[in-house]
């Protein structure tokens, strides 16, 4: 399991979580028909893209380099990026369910969420800051993440996610109007 976990399945799920608030309260069954749901799959695949090309490039850095991945075979790298993708997207869609049932708090639960990821990054942030090899990490040798080649990716990866979320959600909130003025 990526190591990265630690920081990204609170924001996973709250991106669930966030989007089950769109959807309106007579919206009936099934839910995964919504456009909120279809929203929260988009938003998160442009994350999980990210995820993908940040192990391909850099697989200790997803490690923490609590771990050399210099001793994984090409299949157990596969494997590690299919079950931690599996597992992002089933945070996302816990993050929606629970967020359909638990409305009461939404931002409180959001600030919460987010805080949590937040704070992994705070712990971890020398660790999450450089990224390299384990032995360029070790050695003091890793660049900065603004240093490197993932800088470009997060910097077109991040404005799209947020750009094209918010216009996910202004499509998901219609069809909230929609039904609730039925």
């Amino acid at each position: 399991m990526l190591l990265t976990f630690i920081i990204d399945p609170p924001f996973v799920f709250c991106l669930g979580y966030f989007f089950a608030a769109m959807l309106p309260y007579t919206l009936q069954p099934p839910i995964y028909t919504s456009r909120a749901f279809a929203a929260m799959l988009f938003t998160a695949t442009i994350f999980n893209v990210a995820v993908a090309i940040s192990y391909v490039q850099f697989p200790d850095w997803m490690w923490m380099y609590f771990f050399d991945t210099r001793f994984l075979s090409m299949w157990e790298h596969g494997l590690t990026l299919a079950i931690s993708l599996i597992i992002y997207y089933a945070l996302g869609i816990g993050g929606f369910f629970w967020g359909i049932h638990h409305r009461v708090h939404i931002w409180r639960t959001i600030a919460a969420l987010l805080g949590m990821s937040g704070l992994c990054g705070a712990i971890f942030f020398d660790r999450y800051f450089h990224v390299g090899t384990t032995a360029e990490f070790f050695a003091g040798t890793a660049p900065t993440l603004p240093q490197s080649p993932l800088a470009a990716l997060y910097n077109i990866t991040v404005p799209l996610m947020l750009a094209v979320g918010s216009g996910l959600l202004w499509w998901a909130r219609s069809q909230k109007k929609d039904a609730n003025t039925n």
